[in-house]
């Protein structure tokens, strides 16, 4: 009986390419799902190689990978093996899907690469013109979106479903566990966000865009990713009633999910009691009316116009989607500008489809900040517990989680500064550079104009980079990186 279930359980790096043969099956299903376009726009079949082509090696060695695991008994995963897994993940899948805009033969690998980077990390930063792009690599890019935004781990969590997909699902940068297990609580939040999908792109037709643009403009709201259907982005409609819209997605895909739970059971008091919640309140109440005066004063703007440019590209920055209304963000004063950065590094909730530092970590550092003030001046030696209101619930912050926010913004602020650098290297100035790198690393999506199809080589892969180290939240690539160094020294080691 021992040396039958020696035989037939799984472990080490088996284990892991077990799983990553999971994910390639599943990525090979994500490269066909385009093809359903076909049924509306025909003429794009000439294009139907581009994504049988790199699909059928994902399902082949997906297929062999996976018979590894299947029916299997697997181990116990070792330590930050879930984090390889992940990140390796998150690589296949974007590099897979690079494949077929560069099979169009109408950009270079590092270009296709680059707008596959940005549609899964849901940036929405793009060296593509919209306008002339076809429609299936349009519905291609919302895709990403899609799954970019929720995550890969949660889309295949029915395949890896029990203990290990909850880890993994963790190590994505999940942290909402709202049902039992993974595979419940990511149909719950599949169903929802599909719900959002479906009552804004209806909401968008009846105001005037066609059906095509309005999925693909409610996916990259509501994902917080930005990219559109047209070269102008949301400034091409020029409609209010669709801006207004627009800002109602950006800002539930901003929104942590539990936040989302509480809402459909009628829990405004906490809801509104959250920290992050009295927190989006704050910047929207100051930031907005900041914007509204400068416009009008350095630019003449009337108080209706100045505040419509306001509201929607605040907005669009703290919300990190990168919707548009206008086209040149350099015309904003320094000052103005200095604030779209900033709202972008800060980004939105903990458990949102939205990136940047988010707002839960900013709260606890400017917290932190408070009470070490309050510390230094008493005058009485006491030991106070320090709180924070989650979800309407009052939760103590402990000196680990504290240390832990604070080194990861240190580090997060420590690329953002690195990756400025090299893009002031290649002539660019500084306010750009840091506006354009704060755009790629906190996953927005907005550009001062250095992100071209021209842009350098080395601009489009510091971006790459950016982009996907703030989507996976750091920690879990360098943890990956640094397990599997150390299992390489273990190996070389034993021999």
């Amino acid at each position: 009986m021992e040396n039958y279930y020696n035989k037939n359980t799984v472990s080490g790096y088996k284990l892991i390419f077990g799983y990553l043969g999971a994910m390639l099956l599943v990525i090979g299903v994500v490269l066909l799902l385009p093809l359903l376009i076909l049924f509306f726009y025909p003429q794009d079949i000439k294009y139907i190689h581009c994504f049988i082509i790199p699909s059928i090696p994902c399902f082949i060695i997906g297929y062999f990978l996976f018979r590894i695991v299947k029916g299997k008994n697997t181990s116990t995963l070792a330590r930050n093996h879930d984090a390889i897994i992940v990140v390796s993940s998150w690589l296949l899948l974007i590099l897979y899907s690079s494949i077929p805009f560069f099979l169009s033969k109408e950009h270079t690998f590092i270009q296709s690469f680059f707008e596959a980077t940005s549609a899964y990390t849901t940036t929405g930063l793009t060296v593509f013109d919209a306008s002339n792009t076809p429609h299936i690599f349009l519905i291609f890019r919302s895709i990403g979106l899609f799954i970019g935004g929720i995550g890969l781990i949660l889309v295949v969590s029915t395949v890896l479903s029990g203990y290990y997909g909850m880890r993994l699902y963790g190590t994505e940068g999940h942290s909402e566990k709202l049902l039992p297990n993974v595979v419940k609580t990511s149909r719950l939040i599949l169903s929802v966000y599909s719900l959002y999908i479906i009552l804004g792109a209806l909401s968008y037709i009846y105001f005037g865009m066609n059906w095509f643009d309005a999925i693909n403009h409610a996916v990259a709201a509501l994902s917080t990713g930005g990219f559109s259907t047209r070269s102008q982005n949301i400034s091409y409609f020029n409609s209010v009633p669709i801006e207004i819209i627009s800002i109602i997605l950006m800002i539930l895909g901003s929104t942590g999910f539990i936040l989302h739970v509480l809402l459909t059971k009628w829990r405004f008091k906490k809801v509104l009691a959250h920290c992050e919640t009295k927190f989006n309140i704050l910047i929207f109440l100051t930031i907005i009316p900041l914007f509204c005066f400068y416009l009008c004063k350095d630019y003449n703007f009337t108080i209706p116009h100045a505040l419509r440019i306001s509201i929607f590209n605040v907005v669009s920055a703290v919300t990190t989607t990168g919707f548009q209304t206008i086209s040149n963000f350099t015309i904003f004063p320094s000052n103005l500008f200095l604030c779209l950065i900033i709202l972008m590094l800060i980004g939105g909730n903990t458990g949102s489809t939205a990136g940047g530092i988010k707002q839960y970590r900013v709260i606890i550092i400017l917290k932190e900040m408070w009470w070490n003030i309050i510390d230094k001046t008493s005058f009485r030696k006491v030991i106070r517990v320090y709180v924070v209101n989650k979800y309407g619930e009052k939760e103590a912050i402990d000196q680990y989680e504290k240390r832990k926010i604070s080194s990861f913004i240190f580090l997060y602020l420590f690329i953002f500064l690195i990756s400025t650098f090299i893009f002031t290297c290649f002539g660019n100035s500084i306010s750009n550079s840091m506006f354009d790198v704060a755009s790629a690393l906190s996953g927005t999506g907005l550009s001062t104009g250095i992100i071209t199809p021209n842009a350098p080589k080395t601009i489009l892969l510091t971006s790459c980079a950016c982009m996907f180290l703030g989507r996976l939240e750091i920690y879990v690539i360098i943890l990956s990186f640094i397990r599997i160094i150390m299992d390489i020294r273990k190996r070389h080691n034993l021999k």
